[in-house]
């Protein structure tokens, strides 16, 4: 029996329900553990409105922004999606931009009473290097899985990195130690281990999916 073919093509708005789908089961990284609800005190479904707003702003140069996502489709089915952005590209930082969005939608008042827990997790803080790829919010929904789609996901953000200038020379992911699973996969795709943050705090757990939080490397060739 012949395998249907995997298609994969830019993300618009009406993806944007999958696009939560895949933020959030990365954000989880195969715990109950969401970091977003935790930090901010939300319910998951206020997230999920949360994220309807802004994603619909489509900022790009970080995380939450719809044409930041590939798609990648089996028989007309959302099978995949892969976030990237070139860090820095629009002169500032990721983590300025989609400080701001967060500060915007979820307002002043939730954003001080988050602020000690924003300070604990600052001890897992990786440093996304200026002017390389980022890979984040990597989904396959199980049904999918063992196909290749984040291997041909991540090759296809990667294709198009070749047409930016100036180019990028290298692509990082950042994820948790526990995620066992993920780590294999990006290994297999070349990236390796180039930094690792750890925090001592036990509060970590009531907060995030782990107490430490690794940074992958991968040389892009052009």
């Amino acid at each position: 029996m012949m395998t249907a073919p995997v298609d994969i093509r830019q993300a618009v708005a009406g993806d944007t329900s999958f696009l939560i789908e895949s933020i959030i089961a990365a954000e989880k990284s195969g715990t109950d553990k969401l970091s977003y609800c935790t930090l901010f005190g939300l319910s998951e479904v206020e997230l999920r409105l949360l994220l309807i707003e802004i994603l619909a702003e489509d900022i790009t140069g970080q995380e939450l922004c719809i044409s930041g996502f590939l798609i990648a489709e089996i028989e007309g089915r959302p099978a995949g999606a892969v976030c990237s952005w070139i860090e820095g590209s629009g002169g500032k930082p990721s983590g300025i931009l989609k400080g701001n969005l967060l500060f915007h939608f979820l307002g002043r008042t939730r954003i001080v009473a988050a602020a000690e827990n924003l300070k604990l997790v600052e001890d897992l803080s990786l440093v996304r290097m200026s002017g390389t790829l980022q890979i984040e919010s990597v989904f396959v929904p199980a049904q999918f899985r063992g196909r290749g789609i984040c291997k041909q996901l991540i090759a296809a953000h990667q294709d198009a990195a070749r047409r930016r200038c100036p180019q990028p020379t290298k692509a990082q992911i950042q994820l948790v130690k526990s995620n066992d699973n993920a780590f294999r996969a990006y290994e297999k795709l070349g990236f390796s281990i180039v930094a690792e943050r750890h925090s001592l705090n036990q509060r970590i757990i009531d907060l995030l999916p782990s107490s430490c939080k690794i940074l992958m490397e991968h040389d892009l060739m052009f």
